[in-house]
């Protein structure tokens, strides 16, 4: 007798993505947490663009105080933790387009594309042994629950403490 093979289960894009959640939606991808060594994770659309989104807030909120905008590996890794603790508005990812371009420009940045070919061939940046201390904290706007706006506060560190 000829055994019947088992089809392949279909799996929805939120029983995969990192953040796992009712928030999920759209096809999964790939989020690059590192380039160098190249360090991958699953991540549906949608948490994908909260992702960026949220770096981008995270980059712009850093040059604010002087600081370099590129994101170290640990500001990357510590962007994850913080989506994954939280859910989020449909409309996030475009509010928090428009309060990065608001900020974009009081610095004078024009909003350019990213190439990500140049991006890839840069190592993501070691966090610094004697960089400048500076703390950073995820303040978000919440309605419902749900986060509209990624926000963060850096401030320049005393003491000596350093949450980079």
């Amino acid at each position: 007798m000829a055994r019947k093979r088992k089809t392949p289960k279909v799996v929805g894009a939120h029983e995969h993505c990192i953040h796992f959640g009712p928030d999920c939606r759209g096809a999964m991808q790939t989020e690059h947490i590192t380039y160098r060594p190249d360090t991958t994770a699953p991540i549906c659309a949608f948490h994908n663009q909260v992702l960026r989104v949220m770096r981008r807030s995270l980059a712009l909120s850093k040059m604010a105080i002087s600081l370099k905008a590129k994101l170290t590996v640990n500001q990357r890794i510590r962007t994850i933790a913080v989506l994954k603790q939280h859910r989020f508005h449909a409309g996030s990812v475009a509010t928090t387009d428009f309060y990065c371009d608001h900020i974009a420009e009081a610095q004078g940045i024009g909003h350019r594309k990213l190439d990500y070919e140049k991006h890839r061939a840069t190592p993501t940046r070691p966090d610094p042994v004697d960089g400048v201390p500076f703390k950073m904290a995820f303040t978000p706007e919440i309605e419902r629950g749900l986060v509209t706006c990624c926000k963060w506060d850096v401030r320049r560190a005393r003491f000596g403490s350093n949450d980079s």
